[in-house]
């Protein structure tokens, strides 16, 4: 008996259209321009029966039940939908059980679907490949390791590549105890039209500047070891530990550190700027109980806006120059035994 070949039907496409009865076996290759969507037969109709696709074309074309009774297209990487777009370059595979059409493998091109399950590993190949993480509208990016912070890291992840996009954080953390380091010579910005916050509860590295318009908190310790932190507006915050910088701190906001009866501020450097109150005849040096030991000074203005005077000591007599008429009067002092006098600070030299 005298045998024959049965040979798979092979259909091109290149445009929306509705397939009919497949042939058992039945390749169809999408050419042309994607954008197109192709219906799919009732798979009720054609148990037993696969087809094979293959986009050779440019652009995703999507295969659809939605013009059937049958269900949605299920299958591996489909979570059960009506829709399943063929990217370019790739192959889909597509069989019926009597009920609805079964996506039995999908290979060579970009994978599209609603959701994508691994219950392994997910290898690149090669080694060097890049994840692309792009959505749309207001689509987001979740990216949440569970079990022990120890061995569920995320590393060698560039986020906004070499230049800042349109996305932002709402909220950057580091659970672990080494804080976040924020380096590679760039900036640090939380600046927008909303006074944007940056809000630091552990410790922060810097290499380059910090820019912020709004408040910047810490509770930790601020280490910036080039650069600087500049505050535009708004002020600085440390509330707890310290900022310990090696560069240029230029604020033009307020700064707080804490609150004034538990916070402590020691100065080990010299100042080699004027220190000039905001509001004349407003603001305190000491407080009622609280007095300095000791205020080295060479000459003492004095000005309370009626007089305006000059005390100026000399190797024997203490001077007082007025300042508004120009005279000049000398201390009339009496010499006394050091023991009968109130004794000096302690602190005094």
């Amino acid at each position: 008996m005298a045998r024959y070949n049965t040979i798979a039907p092979i259909t091109t496409i290149s445009a929306a259209t509705t397939l009919g009865a497949p042939g058992q076996g039945q390749f169809i290759e999408f050419t042309g321009t994607g954008g197109y969507t192709v219906q799919l037969p009732a798979a009720t109709q054609f148990a037993g029966s696969n087809i094979v696709f293959y986009n050779s074309g440019t652009g995703t074309v999507t295969v659809s039940t939605s013009a059937t009774t049958n269900t949605n297209i299920s299958g591996p990487g489909t979570a059960s939908s009506a829709n399943l777009g063929i990217p370019t370059l790739t192959t889909l595979n597509l069989f019926s059980d009597g009920t609805t059409w079964i996506a039995i493998g999908e290979d060579g091109g970009p994978l599209s679907a609603t959701t994508i399950t691994a219950s392994s590993t997910v290898t690149l190949n090669p080694a060097s490949a890049n994840v692309i993480i792009a959505p749309s509208g207001s689509g987001n990016v979740v990216i949440n390791p569970t079990g022990s912070l120890a061995s569920n890291t995320i590393d060698n992840m560039t986020i906004g590549f070499n230049t800042r996009g349109p996305g932002y954080f709402t909220t950057l953390s580091a659970n672990g105890s080494g804080g976040v380091t924020l380096s590679g010579g760039g900036n640090v910005t939380a600046y927008n039209t909303a006074n944007a916050a940056l809000l630091v509860t552990g410790g922060v590295g810097i290499s380059g500047n910090t820019y912020t318009n709004g408040t910047l908190t810490t509770n930790g310790t601020i280490t910036a070891s080039s650069g600087g932190i500049i505050v535009t507006t708004g002020g600085l915050t440390v509330s707890a530990g310290g900022a310990s910088i090696t560069g240029t701190t230029a604020l033009s906001g307020a700064v707080t550190l804490g609150s004034a009866t538990t916070t402590y501020v020691s100065f080990t450097g010299y100042v080699n700027t004027s220190i000039v109150p905001s509001t004349n005849n407003a603001i305190n040096l000491g407080a009622s109980g609280l007095g300095w030991a000791n205020v080295y000074t060479n000459d003492l203005n004095l000005s309370n806006g009626i007089g305006d005077y000059t005390i100026v000591e000399g190797l024997e007599d203490l001077f007082l120059y007025n300042n508004k008429n120009g005279k000049v009067y000398k201390f009339l002092v009496e010499e006394v035994d050091p023991s009968t006098a109130t004794p000096k600070s302690s602190s005094a030299s």
